[in-house]
């Protein structure tokens, strides 16, 4: 591995010892004497003109290292030049403006005392790039304070801040390398100037030991200068050392490394930093090819084509690559290079090195983040603390929220104030006033109000704000961020509301897991039920069951809420006092956003008052009110079931007609409640003869008609008949009146030759009870198909 600090090792040294060595020729045969006094004073002005050229050599070592430090902490890595366009882009860039402009001053006279202090022209070439980089930074600084006077966005302020650094803080590195091996050379000649000044030392101690007293003399006078000089050289070293060492800090500060290669013996050159950059000790050896395998594959072609072009085209490359260091580490790396040509031929090619992984990271992660926040729903904002609160900055993504752009806000044409819905503006003022009044208060967060949006929609915000003060605590912006909190304001509403409506609703509600574990119920469940929340909750809903149903219907219902997710009837259940009530009940499974249940909801009244009722009308459409027997629709129904059981069981049935003899006679006599009481009483007789297969139902004012069921045959239904035409013929009791009636009575059977219904059933045994009346009463006839057109004749003609 080369190093620049041999690179002009010998040179110097070996012309001086020529020097010397002809001097000791030449003098050699001169007077003893004559010689020692001459080489003492000799020696004596060579020492003292050695002190005074390390004492030069000293302080303008020290002047070039400690400029150079100064201006590399002020312009460099994390100075002006380095951070000019964080600095610029700050919203409250006006604060440090005096700061900024006396810095700037301060860099322009390290320039010229560098200048002064590095007279070699490649120096003053990188002083010349670095202040044309500084000047335009300058020059665009000025420009920014204008912009920002102007109210410009953040966007435009980026690109009159996006000025290329590169090529400044490439000579930096260059003036920087320049200066370590300057010290290097000064060190080399402090050592040749003093192995050179010993070794005159030695040989006119030679001489001064064959010269008399005056040699002795010299001799004292030399041995003096040598020790001097000797205190000089140790001085100087250990400052020159102590300069490279701050030179070695600032680059491993600034994570900056250089290198350089030897374009035709192929030799490659690394600073201390590169080494520490790749992950090597600084005692390593490395080829160009070694350096290249440090790259990552993309990253080296780009490498490759970028040193080509510079030595094809004299142009120098400024890249950002990734390497993979020795430890396994891959890190972001800035890599700068530049040709210096020797005549018309390329000669070196070196550049700076400079680990930029952690820039290189948060400039991905402000990316990441301004893009995450540009995308969501959280919208910045900035009001200046005037009337009506005009918007100096919002995020774009306000045009989601309030449908106005950026531009549309921050132009003037619209004041924040005005968006703020009119009956929310008092309360909003209000809480501004009151925060704003104490000097300690920074941060408050608004109570949610409304606003309207360009387009006529009302939302609801949520407002989290910060006060700004100037120096003297008066407020200047406020400035915080918007959500939309629509969704959850409205939700909690509905919560709220659906909390109100569990509370207040007449129907009882139970809520339960999905195993069935009741987990809440309302105070209706309690009013119907009986039941507290503490006696209910953590049991099963079975705890209810009346005992009405069967396994098949709860399993119906359970079928129903898996199938469809809800399942509405009407159910029996069991109070705690044990009443049995009816109630019309719906479940419902809640679901998630999955689609599983998480419980059921069972929403029920009780509806046993009007299960009551409902079977009060039903009595009274299919019974006769004042005789509680079957109607003639109840009939109708029983008897269309009982030719069906006929038919299956291949049985007969009878129907008879029954009307009463005497009855109007009686009801004119003694009047309607008289009548009704005779009808009552014979209905229940009527009953009380017949089976309970059989039905007896009124059809008349007077007019029974008796279905008799589960016959053998025709003459099963004789003593059924002559026990009713008994019963009808008993006197009935009425008050003080002893009431006697009988009873004329058709009869007709089922099933005949001919197919026959239920109604052609009842016109046939009408038609016979008719025969019987004209036969004399108190009987019955048979209904006789042969004769059915007599009969009905003689029925017309009565």
């Amino acid at each position: 591995m080369d190093s620049w600090e041999t690179e002009h090792h010998g040179m110097v040294p070996s012309m001086l010892r020529q020097r010397h060595q002809a001097l000791a020729a030449l003098t050699a045969g001169a007077f003893v004497v004559l010689t020692s006094l001459f080489f003492g004073v000799s020696s004596l002005l060579h020492f003292q003109e050695a002190q005074s050229a390390w004492e030069l050599h000293n302080a303008h070592a020290t002047a070039v290292a400690k400029s150079l430090s100064d201006f590399n902490h002020l312009a460099g890595y994390g100075g002006f030049i380095h951070n000019f366009k964080n600095l610029v882009l700050r919203r409250d860039l006006p604060r440090y403006q005096k700061h900024i402009e006396a810095n700037i001053v301060g860099l322009r006279a390290q320039l010229d005392q560098l200048a002064a202090l590095l007279p070699d022209e490649k120096d003053k070439a990188a002083l010349g790039q670095i202040r044309s980089t500084f000047e335009v930074h300058i020059s665009d600084y000025a420009k920014v304070l204008q912009m920002l006077a102007a109210g410009a966005r953040s966007d435009e302020l980026d690109a009159v801040a996006k000025v290329d650094d590169g090529p400044a803080l490439n000579a930096l590195a260059q003036l920087s390398t320049s200066i370590a091996m300057h010290a290097a050379d000064t060190r080399q000649l402090a050592q040749s100037t003093y192995a050179d000044a010993m070794r005159y030392a030695w040989i006119g101690g030679a001489l001064v030991l064959m010269a008399i007293s005056a040699a002795v003399l010299a001799m004292v006078m030399f041995l003096r200068s040598i020790i001097a000089a000797n205190d000089i050289i140790r001085k100087t070293q250990a400052k020159m050392a102590e300069r490279e060492a701050q030179l070695r800090t600032t680059q491993r500060i600034a994570h900056l490394g250089g290198w350089k290669s030897d374009l035709e013996s192929g030799r490659l050159f690394w600073t201390e930093e590169t080494f520490r950059i790749c992950g090597l000790p600084v005692t390593a050896q490395v080829s160009v090819d070694d350096a290249l395998q440090y790259y990552l594959p993309e990253s080296r072609e780009r490498l490759k084509r970028a040193i080509k072009t510079a030595i094809e085209d004299a142009k120098p490359f400024d890249l950002e690559l990734q390497i993979k260091t020795t430890q396994g580490d891959v890190r972001w790396v800035r890599t700068q290079g530049e040709v210096w040509r020797e005549g018309a031929e390329p000669g070196v090619i070196s550049g700076t090195f400079q680990d930029i992984t952690e820039d290189k990271q948060a400039d991905i992660a402000l990316r990441a983040a301004h893009d995450i926040f540009e995308r969501s729903a959280v919208v910045a904002f900035l009001w200046r603390n005037e009337e009506n609160w005009p918007v100096e900055f919002v995020s774009n993504n306000v045009t989601t929220l309030f449908g106005y752009t950026a531009e549309e806000l921050t132009s003037g044409s619209v004041v924040y104030s005005r968006l703020i819905h009119p009956d929310d503006i008092s309360t909003v003022e209000q809480e501004v006033a009151y925060f704003s009044s104490s000097a300690a208060e920074k941060n408050f967060t608004h109570r949610p109000y409304r606003i309207t949006t360009k387009g006529g929609e009302v939302k609801w915000i949520r407002d989290d704000t910060a006060i700004r003060r100037d120096a003297e605590g008066n407020i200047t912006h406020y400035q915080g961020v918007i959500i939309d909190v629509t969704e959850s304001k409205l939700a909690k509403e509905q919560l709220q509301l659906a909390a109100s409506v569990f509370a207040h609703t007449r129907e009882g509600i139970t809520i339960t897991d999905t195993q069935g574990t009741i987990l809440d119920v309302n105070d209706a469940f309690t009013e119907i039920t009986g039941y507290s929340r503490e006696d209910i909750i953590g049991l099963n809903p079975r705890i209810l069951s009346s005992g009405r149903h069967e396994a098949a219907f709860y399993k119906a219902m359970w079928d129903a809420l898996t199938a469809r997710g809800h399942w509405s009837g009407e159910i029996w259940n069991r109070n705690k006092n044990g009443e049995v009530i009816a109630e019309l009940l719906t479940i419902s499974a809640i679901r998630d956003g999955h689609g599983t249940t998480q419980q059921y909801v069972g929403l029920f009244s009780d509806i046993t008052e009007r299960k009551a009722h409902e079977s009060q009308l039903e009595h009274l459409a299919h019974f006769d009110a004042l005789t509680n027997l079957p109607n003639r629709v109840l009939l109708a129904d029983r008897l269309h079931q009982a030719i069906a059981q006929t038919q299956r069981r291949q049985q007969h049935l009878a129907v008879a007609y029954l009307d009463l003899d005497g009855f109007k006679a009686i009801n004119d006599r003694h009047g309607h409640k008289t009548g009704d009481q005779l009808l009552i009483t014979l209905a229940r007789r009527l009953k009380e003869v017949l089976r309970e297969v059989d039905t007896v139902a009124r059809v008349g004012g007077d007019e029974f008609v008796a279905v008799l069921a589960d016959l053998e045959g025709p003459t099963a239904s004789v003593p059924l008949i002559n026990r009713m035409l008994a019963a009808a013929a008993l006197p009935v009791q009425v008050g003080n009146l002893s009431l006697q009636v009988s009873a004329s009575l058709g009869v007709t059977y089922y099933p005949q030759a001919q197919d026959t219904d239920a109604e052609q059933l009842l016109r046939q045994a009408d038609q016979a009870m008719y025969r019987a009346k004209v036969a004399g009463k108190n009987r019955y006839c048979v209904f006789d198909a042969a004769q059915d057109g007599s009969i009905h004749n003689h029925h017309e003609e009565a």
